[in-house]
């Protein structure tokens, strides 16, 4: 399946957003580094360890699909802990209806995890939120997960189900959005606008043997954000977020130009933006900084663009840049943008 497409109403004026819709994660959390975690009565909350040492991280990034491998250590005791790895806050409060993610509510990112070469299987935690406030237990008093926003016509059959007083306690909570009376009736369950975010969250409980060394390694596909770049904008918003520079731009307009199937009768040439972001930042919860670190972003096909906002990368091969360090504490979070030709009409 495809990568989940959200329309992002605050950026239209700077893009063309057409009817497929748009994904924009450039306000989430997006994809992070292990963290150590504590279950707390509300769920997992994060937290730091000064007892595993992170000796080494490779991380690699590519629009579809990212590899993150670790070598933890720790040198003192044996750690039993819980590791989670959380996920993009989904903005469902700023997406359109028919949506598509990567996998489902149960596994929405293929998310696959293997320890010292074996697989484990991780849990999920999933939460309703809006500005950060957590609505799972009122949502799930009237039958409703969080993830059932996943799957929309299900969803609005729970939402025709429930009785008028459940619907209208969601609708106080500012979970649910009623049709307007002028577009269709008020019990039209098609045209419901449910309002909270999801934050997901995997999980797994993990022993590190004291004096050994401890490889985690992760797989999935990033619910990575898509809209169509036009390239007669200049955005503010694409510099601050991506440091595009003037050169970058006018290499997008070239590549627009040169492919027939990125121009549109009577609109400026349009390339595919891709976004992929990840935290690093939690990879400082562990016991000082990453000793190792390499960072590789993989733009699979040559002719394509790539820009965010790091120095030190250096270009190693027609599609791939390597940025290295040792002693390293993340202090930043990767928001990376890939700009590619539109995909040629069936």
């Amino acid at each position: 399946m495809s990568a989940l497409k959200i329309s992002h109403k605050a950026r239209r004026v700077a893009l063309v957003v057409f009817a497929a819709a748009s994904l924009l994660l450039a306000r989430t959390n997006a994809q992070a580094n292990d963290s150590t975690a504590v279950l707390a009565a509300d769920g997992l909350r994060l937290t730091s360890s000064a007892d595993v040492i992170m000796h080494a991280e490779t991380l690699t990034i590519t629009p579809d699909h990212i590899h993150v491998r670790y070598v933890f250590h720790a040198p003192h005791q044996t750690v039993n802990t819980i590791v989670a790895f959380p996920l993009p806050l989904l903005p469902f409060s700023e997406m359109e209806p028919g949506v598509e993610i990567p996998g489902d509510e149960r596994d929405p990112v293929h998310f696959r995890v293997s320890v010292d070469g074996r697989p484990v299987a991780p849990k999920l935690q999933t939460r309703a939120l809006i500005n950060g406030v957590d609505f799972t237990a009122l949502l799930k008093t009237y039958g409703i997960e969080p993830t059932d926003i996943l799957n929309m016509n299900r969803l609005m059959r729970k939402v025709a189900a429930l009785a008028p007083e459940a619907r209208q306690a969601l609708i106080d909570a500012g979970l649910l959005h009623p049709p307007q009376p002028d577009i269709a009736p008020y019990d039209a369950w098609q045209q419901w606008d449910a309002t909270w975010d999801i934050e997901l969250l995997y999980w797994w409980r993990q022993t590190f043997p004291e004096g050994r060394d401890v490889i985690i390694e992760h797989d999935y596909t990033p619910i990575a954000g898509s809209f169509f770049y036009t390239t007669d904008h200049v955005s503010n918003w694409l510099k601050r977020t991506y440091c595009t520079e003037p050169s970058f731009l006018k290499a997008a307009r070239r590549k627009a130009e040169r492919n027939p199937t990125n121009k549109v009768a009577g609109a400026a040439p349009i390339l595919m933006g891709r976004e992929v972001h990840y935290v690093l930042k939690t990879g400082a919860n562990w016991a000082g900084p990453i000793r190792f670190f390499r960072l590789i972003i993989d733009k699979k096909r040559a002719d394509d663009l790539v820009s965010l906002c790091w120095r030190g990368l250096k270009k190693v091969s027609p599609t791939r840049f390597v940025f290295t360090a040792r002693d390293f504490t993340p202090k930043r979070d990767l928001k990376i943008l890939f700009l590619q030709d539109l995909p040629r009409a069936e």
